[in-house]
């Protein structure tokens, strides 16, 4: 049986860039107008997982205490029942963010992504960014 892995990069853009933005818990958001929910080439008939249930990032106390902003990208194994198997690092521009951003991904759920009208396991890729514009 084949397996069909989807991957999808879903982006946010700054602040200002984002025209509605839902801001989470301590300046981390993300923002469901700037997903880029493109099919990759040679997955006819697919339909990647749509976030439901999103959970809030916390924003570190040392990295507000010290000032520090970033963003990190996160990497989830989205399974057919649509819950988070995986989550790892895809990108981040400071590590004491990282961790925050994993707990949160982790009680992310999706509707899955389909082929062929059938529930797939699929990867998704979704930024986390730490403001504190806020």
């Amino acid at each position: 049986m084949k397996k069909y892995l989807l991957l999808i990069t879903f982006f946010c853009f700054s602040i200002s860039g984002c025209s509605s933005l839902i801001v989470m818990s301590e300046s981390a958001y993300y923002s469901d107008d700037d997903l880029n929910l493109d099919i990759p080439a040679g997955s006819d008939n697919g339909i990647p997982p749509k976030p439901i249930q999103k959970e809030n990032a916390h924003y570190p106390s040392d990295a507000r205490k010290q000032g520090i902003t970033g963003r990190v990208e996160v990497k989830m194994l989205v399974l057919k029942d649509g819950s988070v198997k995986r989550a790892k690092i895809a990108k981040s521009t400071n590590l004491i963010f990282n961790e925050s951003a994993l707990r949160a991904a982790m009680k992310w759920t999706f509707i899955p992504a389909t082929e062929n009208d059938k529930p797939i396991n699929a990867w998704v890729i979704v930024p986390f960014l730490f403001s504190l514009d806020n």
